[in-house]
């Protein structure tokens, strides 16, 4: 009986594939989610992307859509659209194999025409690119990123409400140098001269070392030239 034990046991052995035992890789995430408008109902050919990356997909009658590739672990930037409907951008973040959302959109209040609202939308996407892939790959604090979702959740009014004014660094709001849609907006201008309402995303650089390289400026005061270490990017909806 022995002798027969570790003959079973050694075939047992062989039959195993190589590398059995080995852990298996992270899978990636997956988004299960459903569109629907404001009053519920379900949104079907809505679009829905993965900033940063190449996949999208196309809600179905019921709303519903699928979205594979998340890198688990990491934040993520949805953006969704539907002619018609207001777009919106939701920051989700991949904890498990799975994640459920809920995304609802409020209709425009003037109907535009599909070519201006597609065109409208295209230009859109193009600029919250950059913003999507700092905040992916950049290896920096993620209170860096301000998006839409972090906006609403803490009831801010105005955009100095989302600075954190009063730390030992940038103290006080004109201390930024300020890009609104990545151009410079002129020295002097205060954050609160803009509407936090058109804002969809914010980046808030505190350390020259954070900032990247095409918004790292020196800016011109009564005082000579000085290279700007806080610095605000602010990203329009």
């Amino acid at each position: 009986m022995r002798r027969l034990g570790l003959v079973l046991a050694c075939v047992v052995s062989q039959a195993l594939p190589a590398g059995a035992a080995r852990a298996q890789p992270a899978r990636e995430a997956v988004v299960n989610g459903q569109v629907v408008d404001t009053l519920g109902q379900p949104l079907a050919a809505a679009s829905v992307a993965l900033l940063g990356t190449e996949a999208s997909a196309t809600t179905s009658a019921s709303g519903a859509f699928v979205l594979t590739g998340l890198a688990p672990g990491r934040r993520h930037l949805l953006r969704i659209r539907k002619i018609g409907y207001a777009p919106r951008t939701l920051d989700v973040e991949a904890t498990g194999d799975t994640v459920d959302v809920l995304v609802r959109l409020a209709p425009l209040a003037v109907q535009l025409s599909e070519v201006v609202v597609t065109a409208r939308e295209r230009r859109y996407a193009t600029k919250l690119r950059g913003f999507a892939e700092r905040m992916r790959t950049r290896a920096i604090s993620s209170q860096a990123f301000v998006t839409r979702e972090d906006i609403e959740r803490r009831s801010a009014f105005r955009i100095s409400d989302m600075l954190r004014l009063g730390s030992a660094r940038c103290a006080r709001a004109s201390d930024f140098a300020i890009f609104l849609d990545g151009a410079a907006l002129a020295p002097g201008t205060r954050p609160d001269e803009l509407s936090l309402q058109e804002i969809e995303a914010m980046e808030i650089y505190r350390s020259v070392a954070q900032i990247p390289m095409e918004y790292n400026v020196t800016r011109m005061t009564p005082r000579g030239v000085y290279r700007a270490e806080c610095v605000l990017l602010l990203w329009t909806r």
